[in-house]
């Protein structure tokens, strides 16, 4: 009798692990991505980079770089996203620069250590950034272009209020959440995040997980896909999705792409010619960092 239960408990505890390591863990999207890299289409293979570069200029996170990106064939545009202390969305990187671009303070010291509480009604006034070059893209924008673009897939940073996060965007299947450890991609799971990106940093325990936990989705460095590319190539043929970061650089897009990992993040890159887009004006742009 003893012998039954433990069975049934080990029984029972093996299809609980099934359940949860394969729930919300990005394999449709991954699929996708997968097939299309099949047919030759490298459509999603490029990630706009904090919504992509803009006149010569990355990490802007703007309107304008995200509608330039959509008008340059983009299908995945990442955007780094603050939470205001009333829980409104902003595309910024941190508090310290959008103090500095809509020329406000939000810290208390001089270090810029402790910051005030910063509600949605403190930015009202900020609309233009970057002297006045581009707008400052809050979440009804957001919204209202993910939504109405129903090809688009959002790609977030930065932002960790996964609950939040499930609330505010509604376009579940296109959306992709980085997460930062272990304890994040299971958290992320439990809010209902359907597409977790799993930030694979150099160490060991980062293969087990990629495999016990049979991961989908993947994010890693440039320097840590060099490292890790035969490894990267075993996950990429059981249809991991791996998007390395940054690189507008041909060779090593072109060396990599579809054989170690699935893409990369770009802030230029051309999808249509692949090329760096940048490579008459300015070449200095067109590399891996």
């Amino acid at each position: 009798m003893k012998i039954k239960i433990i069975n049934l408990i080990i029984l029972f505890i093996f299809f609980l692990y099934i359940f949860v390591i394969n729930i919300n863990n990005g394999n449709k999207i991954s699929k996708l991505f997968h097939n299309n890299l099949i047919k030759n289409d490298l459509s999603t293979s490029f990630i706009a980079h904090a919504g992509g570069g803009i006149d010569g200029k990355a990490y802007t996170n703007s309107l304008e770089a995200v509608l330039s990106s959509i008008k340059n064939s983009y299908k995945l545009i990442e955007l780094d996203l603050l939470v205001t202390d009333d829980d409104k969305i902003i595309a910024q990187h941190d508090f310290k620069i959008l103090e500095g671009i809509c020329k406000k303070s939000f810290f208390k010291d001089k270090d810029k250590k402790i910051r005030k509480k910063v509600l949605s009604n403190d930015l009202s006034d900020c609309v233009k950034i970057f002297d006045n070059q581009y707008t400052l893209l809050k979440e009804d924008e957001i919204i209202d272009i993910f939504e109405n673009n129903d090809n688009l897939i959002l790609v977030t940073d930065k932002i960790s209020n996964y609950k939040l996060i499930k609330k505010k965007f509604k376009f579940q299947d296109r959306l992709i959440v980085e997460v930062f450890n272990i304890y994040d991609y299971f958290k992320a799971k439990f809010y209902g995040i359907k597409n977790p990106m799993f930030l694979f940093t150099d160490g060991r325990r980062n293969l087990i997980y990629s495999i016990i936990f049979n991961i989908k989705l993947i994010s890693i460095s440039t320097s840590n896909t060099i490292k890790y590319k035969s490894f990267l190539n075993y996950l990429y043929k059981n249809r991991v999705s791996i998007f390395s970061f940054s690189s507008n650089d041909e060779k090593f897009n072109l060396e990599n792409i579809g054989k170690n990992i699935t893409g990369v993040y770009t802030d230029f890159w051309d999808i249509d010619s692949l090329s760096c887009s940048e490579i008459r004006t300015n070449p200095n742009l067109c590399k891996v960092y």
